[in-house]
This record gives C-alpha cells, sequence and structure tokens, in this order.
C-alpha cells in the first residue's frame, strides 16, 4: 500500500505519551495503514497516482476527466495533443494543490479540432488524486540502485515508516526501519536509568529528530548542544537501562522500502536530495485521530474502554468520527462540472 497519510513520527509528535510512545513501530504503522485505506476508499486519494486511463469521445470540445495533478500526455485516436493545444480547468484548481476536472481543447489547436465521437478513443497519461505537496527532508541518498529495497540516508530525522518519499521522479513509500549502523562516537559519561542526557564524543555524528541505540535501549534524539545530547529514553518499546561510558553509539539510517510506488518507476539514484509527500493538514489530523483511536481501542483489549468505574473510566467507542469525517468529506467533493 502506497497511500499512507501519517508516518508514525507523525502520529507520535500528537499522542505525547507513554503508553503510546512505547508502542512498536510496526504495530503504529499497522493502525496508520488501516486508516489511510479508509479515507482513500471513502474520500479521496491524496498523494499522485501516475497513471494512464481512458475516456470515451463525445465530439464536443471539452470533457470532464477524473481529478488530474498534471498531464504528461493526451491521445486521441493517434493523434498526440502538444502540451499548449489543450486547456485545464478550473484554471486555478478546486483548490490549492488540487486537481482539474475538465480538459478543453484549445482554440488555437491544429492537432485537433474537437474530442473524437467514439468510445474508449482518449487515452491521458499522468499524475491523478485530490492533492499534490512535497517537501524537503534535508536528507540525501548517496547512492540506490534500480532494484534495492533498503534506502541508506544520511539524515533520518524526517524519514519513518509510513513516510512516502519523492526521490526525482521516483516514490518510495517507507515500510520499516533496517538495521542499525555504527555513528563512529561513543558515549564519554556513563547514564543511569533517570538520565535523558548523555555526553558523546562527537555531537556532529548524530541529527537531531534520529533514532540512536547504546546497547539494546532505543533513544530519539531531541536537542544537541556541541557533544551533549537530550533523548527520549526507552523508544520503540526498548528498556530503559544503565548504560556505561566509553559506549558504542548506532544510528538507524537504513530503511526497507517500497520502490516505485502509486505507478513511478524505479531508477537508480546517486547523490540525489530526498522531499517527502505531505496531505492536507484535515487530511493528516483524520488519519491520525483514527489510527489513535484504533490504537487505544486494542489496547482495551476491544471493550472500547479503559479504567473502572471506582477510579474513572475512559472510553474510545469511535474511530470512525463522524462528524469530522463528514465536514473533511464535503471539503473534497468533486462536482462535475
Amino acid at each position: 500500500m502506497s497511500q499512507i497519510y501519517c508516518s508514525v513520527g507523525d502520529l507520535l509528535e500528537d499522542l505525547d505519551i507513554d503508553g503510546v510512545r512505547n508502542q512498536s513501530e510496526t504495530r503504529i504503522l499497522d493502525k496508520i495503514k488501516f486508516a489511510s485505506r479508509w479515507i482513500e476508499n471513502n474520500i479521496g486519494k491524496f498523494i499522485p497516482m501516475s497513471e494512464t486511463r481512458r475516456y470515451d469521445g463525445d465530439g464536443t470540445k471539452e470533457m470532464n476527466v477524473d481529478p488530474i495533478l498534471a498531464v504528461t500526455s493526451i491521445v486521441d485516436d493517434l493523434i498526440t495533443l502538444g502540451s499548449t493545444e489543450y486547456l485545464l480547468y478550473p484554471r486555478n484548481r478546486l483548490w490549492r494543490n488540487g486537481p482539474y476536472v475538465r480538459i478543453k481543447i484549445d482554440p488555437d489547436a491544429t492537432s485537433l479540432y474537437n474530442w473524437s465521437l467514439e468510445d474508449d478513443i482518449i487515452v491521458i497519461t499522468g499524475k491523478f488524486g485530490l492533492y499534490e505537496e512535497s517537501i524537503v527532508t534535508g536528507a540525501t541518498v548517496a547512492s540506490q540502485t534500480d532494484s534495492s529495497t533498503s534506502l541508506v540516508v544520511d539524515d533520518a530525522h524526517g524519514i519513518t515508516p509510513g513516510a512516502v518519499l519523492l526521490i526525482e521522479s521516483e516514490q518510495e513509500s517507507v515500510d520499516a526501519v533496517g538495521a542499525a549502523t555504527d555513528s563512529t562516537a561513543n558515549t564519554s559519561t556513563a547514564m543511569d536509568l533517570d538520565d535523558e542526557q548523555v555526553t558523546l564524543t562527537d555531537g556532529t555524528k548524530v541529527k537531531i529528530g534520529e533514532v540512536i541505540r547504546i546497547n539494546f535501549e532505543q533513544m530519539k534524539v531531541i536537542d544537541i548542544s556541541g557533544n551533549d545530547i537530550l533523548v527520549q529514553r526507552g523508544w520503540n518499546k526498548t528498556m530503559r537501562v544503565a548504560h556505561l561510558t566509553a559506549q558504542d553509539v548506532y544510528i538507524y539510517r537504513t530503511f526497507t522500502v517500497t520502490r516505485g510506488a502509486n505507478g513511478t518507476s524505479a531508477a537508480a539514484h546517486t547523490n540525489k536530495a530526498i522531499s517527502r509527500y505531505v496531505v492536507p493538514a484535515d487530511i493528516l489530523s483524520l488519519c491520525k485521530q483514527m489510527a489513535g483511536l484504533m490504537l487505544r481501542k486494542t489496547d482495551s483489549e476491544y471493550a472500547g474502554k479503559v479504567g473502572n468505574a471506582a477510579t474513572g473510566e475512559t472510553f474510545y467507542f469511535n474511530e470512525f468520527p463522524k462528524e469530522t469525517i463528514d465536514r473533511i468529506s464535503a471539503a473534497y467533493f468533486v462536482p462535475l462540472i
């Protein structure tokens, strides 16, 4: 599945409590995927799909199409229209970073004057969906072959399971965190169970937002000042333990990925910047809300509540909040214009 609307990191930033932070990333991603699939099936796709679709011609100059974000090519009965021979409507898209829903032959076009009057004759290749926006992660990939399912980055702070990445024109979805590698930095102070700061021999070897490992305990780097780093202990359901000085510090910068996601083509990449797709803020919020509620419901062994009548109960009945879903669905309604 490549239409994933929030990452494990996105959800953990909101659910800033030990009961969720100490969940395994695999379990959290499972709930995110479920929520994303529900949104995709009931509201729409919010990450571009590279596809070829066919349409019937009606003999007019203008035709309705599925929501399309960018056109690669249009062929009508073996005639290829040039990029200046058609117009996309509405001219300013349906919403910011949103789609077009009509294509009109330009009055000055010379290849074609009207769409053909024939079924299944028009072939459109492009990026389809309701939204397209990506942000720069700050990371680069040094080298990746066109068949490798491993991605090694130089800065992992914005890359977590569930993220859909863009490297050149290829989408890659992050499935899991791979093995940790030696950062070449060591601890220069010991850590007891309560310490949340540790001094390294070289603080430049890690980045804010990355996950490190000392012995068997994982920690998330919250801040860095010189060689001193502030960490969130016991990350990814690992156990807090005491650590001696001069321990190796490992770092997670290798990820397992699905190549050629959402209809794109896998390719080799060398020293290329990595961007990440983001969805509209309301879709992100809905995905996080649904996934978080599902986690809480499973924590209650599907009873839908935690606690007891004597000390107080908290209920987690509805992972599909109807009012929120109705409001968001209406915002992305695509009219037949």
